[in-house]
């Protein structure tokens, strides 16, 4: 039998494939997985006009709750048996009530002006956000079946900038699609919106803008019967190989990011930790003096729809000595904390203070690094200082992928404590060092092997 609990809990289908999960309860009523993730309610019969079986899609299952589902495939099935097409107007009508708001009305035939009472751009992004992104629903407090309240997605402040700065209008606040039908956006018009994002801000904020807008008319045209989203193929400005990032910084930029960071303040300190534990920047901005124990185990915070994080670190003395360099007061519950209320929110300008002292140091600008490259050369370095590739990932809070994720739930606190230990060790080591490595030793990979490993421990 369906339930809201066992819809939630399916898991994504193989590559290339999905499957279906039929209801006990209404016969004909499924739930459709595919290997997306996807999960999308259909009614398996044999319709009218038609000499076999075949499978309709009811809704997608993120905005139709099962006892609607459950109610309108009765309504389906009933008008089946009397011979009637359960999609025609007058039964569609009745059976699903989805969206009170705004109408969705049939697209204009060419050439022919929109109708007044068309939703506008502005309205069904509304929606979206409400629906979608921030999971709100109009059903009164108390009413209505007891559900669950689903978390906002984590992105949502992102989303609503890139609506407000790209779509609705231009990045100075000009009407852009605000006040347009929405229907009424063509491929043409989101290729010449491209054109002017990639010219603008670059090909990859165009891609953000072009995935965001996917997911917007998506998201439509799985409301409407009629509506089919303008996005197709080919339509990115950039390549996903080619904007996948590889950049990690070599020794002797670690030795003068590691000189520097001691006289550049809160960011400084920042980007010491960063690079001695490898998480993520959220993380540790959002660290709490009340997260970290008097043993020095930081108890790292999940977040609603967080797919994974390291969970429990126990820091080494390197980095609870950078800790400690951090003012603790009364009115800032945060490690790393802004001059006012709330965590440390001056990375640009911190980052551009570092960059110039190590500029000094080296004696010339150093190669465009972000934050997050802190983080990929902490992975490289536990992978030369021999930590186990699995420990690694785990350090950095990846979710194991596979059979060892689902069935392997072993915290390896101790494990993951001695993958930071010798990870700093590591850096202290290179800072200590005047002679710079080649990238190609600093990058070389272990070759010991799992099974390499196991022997050894065995052989213990």
């Amino acid at each position: 039998m369906l339930t809201p609990k066992t819809i939630s809990a399916l898991k994504a289908a193989e590559k290339g494939s999905r499957y279906e999960v039929m209801d006990t309860v209404v016969p004909h009523l499924g739930v459709r997985v595919s290997s997306k993730g996807s999960r999308t309610f259909i009614v398996f019969a044999r319709f009218p006009g038609n000499p076999n079986p075949v499978r309709r899609t009811l809704a997608d299952a993120d905005i139709m709750d099962l006892a609607t589902a459950r109610e309108t495939a009765r309504d389906w099935l009933m008008a089946i048996a009397k011979g009637q097409d359960p999609r025609q107007e007058q039964v569609r009508e009745v059976t699903l009530p989805l969206m009170p708001e705004p109408t969705i009305a049939l697209p204009p035939l060419i050439g022919e002006a929109p109708c007044d009472n068309e939703p506008t751009v502005q309205s069904v992004v509304s929606l979206f956000l409400k629906r979608h992104v921030r999971k709100e629903s109009d059903t009164a407090e108390g009413a209505g079946p007891k559900r669950k309240k689903e978390a906002p997605l984590r992105s949502a402040i992102e989303i609503e900038r890139i609506f407000d700065r790209y779509i609705l209008a231009d990045f100075e606040g000009k009407p852009r699609w605000r006040d347009r039908a929405f229907i009424s956006i063509r491929r043409a018009d989101v290729t010449r919106l491209m054109d002017v994002l990639e010219d603008d801000h670059g090909p990859g904020q165009a891609d953000h803008v072009l995935a965001m807008l996917s997911k917007l008319f998506n998201w439509y045209a799985a409301r409407s019967d009629d509506y089919v989203s303008p996005i197709v193929r080919g339509m990115r400005r950039s390549s996903v190989r080619l904007r996948v990032r590889k950049r990690i910084l070599n020794d002797e930029e670690i030795r003068v990011l590691w000189v520097a960071a001691q006289s550049t303040g809160t960011f400084g300190a920042f980007a010491r930790v960063a690079l001695l534990t490898g998480q993520r920047r959220s993380k540790l901005l959002t660290m709490k003096w009340t997260d970290i124990s008097e043993t020095g185990v930081w108890a790292i915070r999940t977040e609603a729809r967080e797919k994974g994080n390291a969970a429990s670190l126990q820091l080494p003395k390197t980095v609870i000595d950078v800790i400690k360099t951090q003012p603790r007061r009364n009115d800032n519950v945060y490690v790393f904390a802004s001059r006012y209320d709330g965590p440390f929110n001056s990375l640009s300008k911190g980052k551009a203070a570092l960059e110039e002292k190590m500029a000094a140091s080296l004696g010339h600008p150093t190669p465009h690094w972000v934050v997050h490259d802190l983080r990929r050369t902490a992975k490289s370095l536990m992978a030369r200082a021999r930590v186990p590739r699995d420990i690694s990932e785990r350090v950095l809070g990846h979710v194991i992928p596979g059979v060892e994720g689902v069935y392997d739930h072993y915290s390896y606190f101790d494990e993951k404590a001695q993958a930071l230990k010798k990870l700093s060790a590591l850096v202290l080591q290179i800072v200590a060092d005047d002679k710079p490595q080649c990238a190609s030793k600093a990058q070389a990979r272990p070759k010991a092997t799992a099974d390499k490993r196991r022997d050894q421990s065995s052989s213990d």
